[in-house]
């Protein structure tokens, strides 16, 4: 009898199919050309050139908005396609343990000079795995969830009836016709929130690109 590990039969089909994958010139041949045809469907059907921008309409949207939205389409691809959905080495939460890989390294017999240098490596590499899924976070929970306070106004618009013109006779100016002096202040200081909440997102927006632009040079994997 053979013990499990000294069975002919399997060894000859490992070393079989090792030779078939690696060593095999003819399976080779056409597992090249497989992936050749993948990737030529690939590139037809998701070209790599185009985002494909989920959280916007197919009509024309500004510039601004086509900007913020590619920008984060990026990284919400990067997280579920290139880190499969943050699964195994890249889960959410999961870093390098510094003080383990120190240890690792000094086994390995580097120098202290080398240790210190992949050690601030593997510091740069968790910020950087952090960062991303904080921007991750925000696009998916935190922006999609901003509210105007605008949206709970419920008093009515009122109405704006042209009162200035110019020398051509264009319009050049409106005056707020409101039901009550309640409704216009009620209005004005709706007006004022919503302006200040638009001009806090706007800062924000920036702020979020800004972060996603100084680790560009890091999403890779």
């Amino acid at each position: 009898m053979y013990k499990k590990d000294e069975e002919p039969w399997p060894n000859f089909l490992t070393r079989w199919w090792k030779y078939f994958q690696y060593e095999n010139k003819t399976y080779g041949f056409y597992r090249n050309i497989k992936h050749r045809i993948y990737v030529y469907f690939h590139d037809i059907i998701r070209p790599y050139n185009h985002i494909r921008i989920s959280t916007l309409p197919r009509h024309y949207c500004e510039v601004e908005d086509r900007l913020i939205h590619g920008m984060f389409q990026l990284i919400v691809d990067f997280v579920e396609i290139e880190w499969d959905g943050g699964i195994g080495e890249y889960s959410q939460g999961k870093l390098l343990d510094l003080e383990k890989e120190e240890a690792d390294y000094r086994k390995e017999g580097y120098d202290e000079e080398t240790i210190a240098a992949l050690i601030e490596s593997d510091r740069r590499h968790n910020t950087v795995r952090q960062e991303v899924w904080d921007l991750y976070h925000w696009w998916k929970n935190v922006y999609p969830n901003r509210k105007d306070p605008m949206d709970d106004y419920h008093g009515g618009i009122p109405n704006f009836r042209a009162s200035h013109f110019d020398e051509n006779g264009k319009v050049d100016g409106y005056t707020l016709e409101c039901d009550t002096e309640k409704h216009k202040e009620e209005w004005n200081k709706v007006c004022e929130l919503s302006g200040a909440f638009e001009d806090a997102c706007k800062k924000e927006d920036e702020e979020m690109m800004m972060r996603v632009i100084k680790i560009r040079h890091s999403l890779w994997t």
